[in-house]
């Protein structure tokens, strides 16, 4: 089960959110020796997200993502790319994929344009549910569509694997739970799961998912404390 290490970038500095509330700070860290920490440590790609593009709508750490994707180590960027305009600045900082989040949620013809352009190897979309609800704006708001309905959309427009995440449980260590996902994920749409992960119990919980299209984790929290290990191992 592959482990993609977060990297959550908010007014120049890495950090983690509980359940994406701004004023709940659990860590606060230079971000390229975050970053370094997991490339040296093997990461095969970083998850990284924008989160002040996330409020603004648009991308603001940009030159800071270019630092970490100078690491070597394939980066993907969500967090602010609400045009085809932000998703090409992102691959001109070296980003590897680019995920959009409240665009492909509210303007999902626009992803569908974006993955004409670029394929579905560089551009890829995250549905954050919150209460059963996309969540978007950076956590800010819910919309009131029905996700699998959602997804279906998205694969139609042509995408092959989505990012799922759990915004209730982001953040706080309680457990990978993956009834959320599996209710609404249509047949033949490949997943990665965030949200909850605590250790080693919930990698092999999620590895018995790989038979119904999880292709991997994006952990954050249970990472930065040791409680999993790039391998998948607890502490």
């Amino acid at each position: 089960m592959l482990i993609v290490p977060a990297v959550d970038l908010l007014g120049g500095r890495a950090v983690r959110l509980e359940r994406g509330d701004f004023g709940r700070r659990l860590l606060d860290l230079d971000p390229l020796e975050a970053a370094r920490r997991w490339v040296d440590e093997g990461a095969r790609r970083l998850h990284v997200v924008d989160l002040d593009g996330a409020r603004l709508g648009r991308p603001a750490q940009l030159p800071l993502v270019a630092r970490i994707a100078g690491l070597g180590v394939p980066v993907e960027l969500g967090g602010g790319l609400r045009s085809l305009a932000d998703v090409e600045a992102a691959f001109a900082a070296g980003v590897a994929r680019a995920v959009l989040g409240t665009a492909a949620v509210r303007q999902p013809e626009l992803l569908r344009e974006a993955v004409e352009r670029w394929g579905a190897e560089r551009v890829t979309a995250q549905l954050d549910l919150r209460a059963g609800r996309p969540a978007t704006a950076g956590w800010r708001r819910e919309e009131a569509l029905d996700p699998r309905q959602l997804l279906l959309r998205w694969q139609e427009a042509g995408l092959r694997e989505v990012l799922l995440s759990d915004v209730a449980r982001d953040g706080t260590l309680t457990g990978f739970d993956p009834a959320p996902y599996l209710e609404v994920l249509p047949a033949g749409l490949a997943w990665w799961a965030a949200g909850g992960f605590a250790g080693a119990e919930d990698v092999e919980r999620a590895a018995a998912l790989e038979e119904r299209g999880l292709r991997g984790l994006i952990v954050g929290r249970a990472l930065y404390e040791g409680r999993i290990r790039l391998g998948g191992e607890a502490s």
